[in-house]
């Protein structure tokens, strides 16, 4: 699978800043016929046009001015970015998932469930999730967790099992503060306040070293089962080395900036330096690290082999400069995925490496090997040309598929039905999520189960605004094979006849959470099993009486788990929660 982020950070205060001026925005041509909803939580007088700025503005301000520290919450399969209240906002965090990949019984949750912190209620900095625990960065410090399940004391939620790291302590009582983590299938990767990199390395379980020895996953006892459900690692541990490449040759040198983003997948790591440029590190064998074109030969036999010394070597134990993109383009954030990569740059461009043989790249390849072309990779970032004309605002990457946030500043519009057959069109801006690759458990949203070699529009995931109004750009996230979104939406997105709503409506913004995808290890959260091929919406509630819906600020999808990051209400018990789909 893969290791994706929710990042919350000072580009997206600058992401923010280019939603408030039109002229950075393409114009695309887009015609809908929305439907109207009702949802409340933040609310605004709608009946002019400067008032409809000033709820925008009101959330927008909610959504982006975060600390002056980034924050961001990551989650196993991919990277987008969202920005949080503000610092002083408690917030706790909720589980749903599965651990029968690891044989287990009675480890399917099917809502989600609380992981309960220790100390008083405050905002979570950042959460991804490995193969059967999750990482969570808050306070500076970085807690280990594990255990989800339906048994136990714990009611099946996850429970911290360690704390890897704190703030405090260290040489002269200065620890340096973990903002950011990533998980892979190994490994938790730490980026610290300073721009550091800071990583831990799993032991071995006993269960793992006796199957090691000879023995069948079968010999393996229940109590070596329950032993491996607590991971252990040791670290921290820091890269000594960050290497070039120069003339195909190697070059060692130290970090030659600092670091402002991390994502992880399974097996491979990115981090974004403050200078724009890309370093990666683990394994390469299809080119998912970016480090550029593979020159083959072909021998005698007809085996086409990599002549290139620089390229032989398929992992990198240190940090390696990715391919800069052209142009001098700065890299803003990244998105790993299983065996893939992707890229986003100042401009909202989108790129993508790596292996592309369910199409998860979104280069609209169809595959045909052939003696010239024998594998379906690409050993480099390539820009993806179907959002040339657009701003993508975030990006997600799963084990074989990929998500992306797209922003259309001017050219779209509402198409309201009128007498007689005709159609009126009122100016709207519009926000759209797409997705491309692997499809066979509904995770593209696409309704239909299938692969997508092209980004293709999910069209119950858009939203048409006012023009003047500027939402936030959805939070994206992937799992192994499902997906999930957090989308700030009007009680009223559209009226009777498909048109815009009336200015004279007191319009309601709220975060509204949608899941979909594989969903036979509770993955989705729903409380149902079975696959999910189009968006649901979904509801994390309290567990008693069910009586109110909490407010989720970010969502973390990783391997078979879901992540919801909530707000906690002043005075109010976080002790468990259901969830359930609308």
């Amino acid at each position: 699978m893969s290791a994706s982020t929710l990042l919350l950070r000072r580009s997206w205060a600058r992401t923010a800043a280019c939603m408030t001026n039109s002229s950075t925005f393409p114009r695309r041509a887009w015609s809908s016929s929305s439907s109207s909803s009702s949802s409340s939580s933040y609310s605004s007088s709608s009946s002019t046009p400067a008032a409809v700025t000033a709820a925008a503005t009101a959330i927008a301000s909610l959504l982006y001015l975060a600390s002056s520290e980034p924050k961001s919450f990551h989650s196993n399969s991919s990277s987008a970015s969202f920005c949080a209240p503000s610092k002083s906002t408690p917030q706790t965090l909720y589980v749903t998932g599965s651990e029968s990949g690891r044989g287990f019984k009675e480890t399917v949750v099917g809502v989600p469930k609380e992981v309960v912190f220790p100390g008083p209620p405050s905002p979570i900095d950042s959460v991804s999730f490995g193969p059967a625990w999750a990482a969570v960065a808050k306070n500076g410090n970085v807690y280990l967790c594990s255990g989800l399940g339906e048994g136990g004391p714990t009611g099946g939620a996850m429970v911290i099992t360690s704390t890897l790291h704190e703030a405090k302590g260290g040489w002269f009582g200065a620890a340096q503060a973990v903002m950011q983590v990533a998980c892979s299938r190994d490994k938790i990767y730490g980026r610290t306040s300073k721009g550091e990199i800071l990583y831990w390395t799993r032991v071995p379980s006993a269960a793992n070293e006796e199957k090691g020895a000879g023995q069948s996953a079968a010999a393996v006892t229940a109590a070596g089962a329950a032993a491996s459900s607590q991971p252990r690692f040791k670290g921290p541990y820091k890269y000594s080395t960050w290497e070039t490449n120069s003339d195909n040759n190697i070059i060692g040198q130290k970090r030659p900036a600092s670091v402002t983003h991390v994502s992880a997948g399974p097996e491979h790591a990115l981090f974004v330096l403050s200078n724009g440029a890309v370093y990666g590190v683990g394994a390469n064998p299809d080119g998912r690290l970016g480090l550029g074109p593979q020159q083959l030969h072909q021998e005698e036999g007809g085996e086409h082999v990599r002549n290139n010394n620089y390229h032989r070597k398929n992992f990198f134990s240190s940090p390696i400069a990715m391919k800069p993109l052209p142009q001098g383009k700065r890299v803003l954030s990244a998105a790993c995925g299983g065996t893939h990569s992707l890229l986003l740059d100042e401009d909202g461009g989108a790129w993508s490496c790596g292996a592309d043989a369910w199409y998860q790249l979104a280069q609209g390849e169809t595959w045909k090997v052939t003696k010239d072309r024998p594998e379906a990779v690409f050993w480099e970032p390539k820009k993806i040309r179907a959002f040339e004309d657009v701003i993508v605002g975030a990006i997600a990457a799963g084990e074989n598929h990929s998500l992306f946030s797209v922003v259309v500043e001017e050219g779209g519009y509402w198409l309201e039905k009128g007498n007689f057959g005709k159609a009126a069109k009122t100016p709207a801006r519009v926000v759209e999520m797409w997705a491309s690759g692997f499809g066979q458990y509904g995770q593209l949203g696409d309704r239909a189960y299938v692969h997508l070699s092209v980004a293709k529009q999910i069209k119950d995931l858009r939203l048409l605004t006012f023009p003047e109004v500027k939402l936030p750009v959805p939070v994206l996230g992937c799992g192994s094979n499902h997906s999930a979104a957090v989308v700030v939406e009007p009680s009223v997105k559209a009226n009777s006849r498909g048109g815009p709503p009336s200015r004279d409506v007191e319009l309601k913004y709220k975060p509204q959470v949608y899941v979909w995808g594989h969903n036979l290890g509770g993955q989705c959260g729903t409380g149902k099993a079975g696959n999910i091929a189009k968006p649901v919406q979904l509801a994390v509630e309290v567990e008693e009486g069910r009586k109110q819906g909490r407010m989720v600020e970010g969502v973390v999808c990783g391997y078979d788990y879901t992540g919801f990051v909530v707000r906690v209400d002043e005075g109010g018990e976080e002790r468990g929660g259901k969830g359930g789909s609308k």
